[in-house]
């Protein structure tokens, strides 16, 4: 809803009649407001734990293509994007190319946080 603010509601000009409050009515206008927050919440989305379940397995990891000895220095032909999203987001990638590894991983591992020398 909009609202305006005016000094006088009978000034000319439709605005300062009909959709104008004048600072005495603006206090109300700002607590009503705060009871229909309290009423029904602030519109704050969050998602339900099946959600965020299926968000997990149906999103992406970095994943390992090939087996990677430990201490090898990454490059983008050792590596692919798979499901399940419980490993490094694609999104890192370009982070995580060039880094040496802190274990051997086998083919198909999803490339996780303690996996990488930072």
């Amino acid at each position: 809803m909009e609202r305006h603010l005016t000094l006088d509601k009978s000034l000319p000009g439709p605005d300062h009649a009909t959709v104008s409050i004048i600072p005495s009515e603006f206090g109300q206008m700002v607590e009503d407001a705060r009871r229909i927050e309290k009423t029904f919440g602030r519109a704050r989305v969050e998602p339900w734990e099946e959600e965020l379940r299926a968000r997990e397995k149906h999103s992406k990891s970095i994943v390992s293509r090939i087996s990677i000895p430990k201490g090898t220095l990454l490059s983008k032909d050792m590596l692919t994007v798979k499901s399940p999203g419980h490993g490094l987001k694609p999104y890192r990638l370009a982070e995580v190319l060039g880094k040496r590894t802190r274990a051997d991983l086998v083919e198909d591992s999803v490339i996780r946080e303690e996996d990488i020398e930072w």
